[in-house]
């Protein structure tokens, strides 16, 4: 665990005088890798984080969907305005 989430785990910890949450919610998309890292610190159900990447990059999100053999858009990714 790097310092700057053991601060914030910290910080949880002494604002829930030390019980464990039983939940953790991404408030926004920008929130999604923390709380991942968050439940899974405190081994509480919720998604990988090593695909944490995936729930914010949609291109991502359609390959792990075709990885578990599930319907996903069709989709490219590309970093060429004109191929788009």
């Amino acid at each position: 665990m790097n310092n700057n989430l053991q601060d914030v785990v910290d910080q949880i910890d002494v604002l829930m005088r030390q019980e464990k949450p039983q939940f953790v919610v991404a408030g926004t998309e920008t929130g999604i890798e923390l709380a991942d890292q968050l439940a899974s610190h405190w081994q509480l159900p919720g998604n990988n984080p090593l695909l944490s990447f995936a729930r914010r990059d949609k291109y991502e999100m359609a390959l792990q969907l075709k990885n578990q053999h599930l319907s996903a858009p069709v989709s490219f990714c590309s970093s060429s305005l004109p191929e788009v």
